[in-house]
This record gives structure tokens, C-alpha cells and sequence, in this order.
């Protein structure tokens, strides 16, 4: 994302999320303070509505989607589609 002449990344990162319905999150925390584990069946961050091509909205650093964290939110497009599902 790219801001635009005299509006700092901070300001564009914010008008996206604004954008998107959400608001500005909080800094990121550290996988230790959120329990960043294998996750389980229905319950892991690539069905997480924070989870985005290896990275989180709110846990730092690189995110395993099979992984799971106190955090975790069902996306709500993927909440009734089990993992094994085949379109």
C-alpha cells in the first residue's frame, strides 16, 4: 500500500481499515503471549478472520496457517465449511 503525497504509511495503512468497515488495530503482540500453537481441526489461523498469506493483524512475525492462538476469530465465509470440504 502505497500513501499518498504528504500522508505518512501509518495514514493509508489506517484509511484501508477504515475502508474495510474495521478499525485501526492495536500493535501487534508476541506469539508467546497468545499461546501460538498447532492448531485444531475447525480452530487454526488460516480459517482466522486476523490470518492473510502468512501474516496476522494482530501476533508478529511469520503466522502458520495450521497454527492456532488465544486470538483466533472464525471467519464467517469459512465458519460452516469443514477442513476437508472439496468444492
Amino acid at each position: 500500500m502505497k500513501a499518498r503525497p504528504g500522508h505518512t504509511y501509518r495514514a493509508a495503512r489506517r484509511n484501508t481499515f477504515h475502508q474495510r468497515g474495521g478499525t485501526m488495530p492495536r500493535d501487534k503482540v508476541s506469539k508467546a503471549s497468545v499461546d501460538y500453537s498447532p492448531g485444531r481441526h475447525n480452530s487454526r489461523c488460516g480459517l482466522c478472520t486476523y490470518y492473510y498469506q502468512g501474516t496476522c493483524e494482530l501476533v508478529a512475525g511469520h503466522i502458520d496457517p495450521d497454527y492456532w492462538c488465544r486470538l483466533f476469530k472464525m471467519r464467517e465465509s469459512d465458519a460452516e465449511v469443514p477442513r476437508d470440504h472439496t468444492v
